[in-house]
């Protein structure tokens, strides 16, 4: 019942509403086949603090260690094939180390089964901390947690210079171009297995995708949606309005 109502609400939304905006090109493809209403594309993106922050130079430091970095809800079994290439990826690289950062439903399930020295879950950090975390793994990862959605992390991973292994959908492609500025692959652990060894064993293939992947960011960040908002919305304002029973206002008040 509670979807049907949704839905109703949705519908009597998108037909009354002046303007439609949404993050990404898929939604909007969605919108046009579902409600024949054309959306205008606006990214999600970081906020100014946090994308400074990201943004601002960090001596790069060669070691022998690598860490992979998730950061995002630890819940509906989301990591269940990467934590399953994670444990056998650090069995492999004494090196390795990966770090779970968030917190959810699953997060004592993981912890029990693949805790270790290896792989660490810190729970949920936030604002300076959770930007030096990211600053220094020397992969991030993004899991699919929608097929439609536009994981904001993505881009906050791409702001800092690090290569991204992402689950590959629609939107995905939309900010990653595959093998340019990240590395996309089908969620199978043969696959992701493939995608994170082919960074972790390769230093200057992550140098080089992680410059492309900032630039990408800064890209996308430069995309004025402002602009396109405030122009959108100023055609609105600047449209006769009609009242039906009484016609054009501004001809009525002239």
């Amino acid at each position: 019942i509670k979807l049907v109502i949704f839905e109703m609400i949705l519908r009597v939304a998108m037909s009354t509403a002046e303007v439609v905006t949404t993050i990404n090109g898929v939604h909007a493809k969605l919108i046009k086949a579902r409600y024949r209403r054309d959306a205008l594309v606006v990214p999600d993106i970081p906020i100014a603090e946090r994308l400074s922050q990201l943004l601002a130079p960090h001596p790069s430091t060669v070691t022998e260690r690598a860490t992979v970095l998730y950061v995002g809800s630890v819940s509906r079994s989301r990591l269940d094939v990467f934590l399953q290439v994670a444990q056998d990826l650090t069995r492999r690289r004494r090196e390795l180390r990966i770090t779970i950062l968030g917190d959810g439903k699953d997060l004592a399930r993981y912890r029990e089964r693949y805790g270790s020295d290896s792989i660490a879950f810190p729970g949920y950090e936030g604002g300076a901390e959770l930007v030096e975390r990211i600053r220094s793994a020397d992969v991030c990862y993004s899991d699919v947690w929608s097929q439609i959605g536009t994981p904001a992390k993505i881009l906050e991973y791409m702001a800092a210079a690090k290569p991204v292994v992402a689950v590959d959908t629609e939107s995905t492609r939309e900010i990653i171009r595959n093998g340019l500025e990240g590395v996309l692959c089908p969620n199978n652990i043969r696959s992701l297995r493939v995608a994170l060894e082919s960074l972790l064993n390769d230093l200057d293939m992550r140098m080089r995708i992680g410059e492309a992947a900032r630039q990408r960011a800064l890209d996308i960040v430069h995309q004025d949606g402002f602009e396109t908002l405030v122009t959108a919305y100023g055609a609105i304002v600047r449209r006769p309005r009609v009242n039906p029973l009484k016609g054009n206002f501004r001809q009525q008040s002239s």
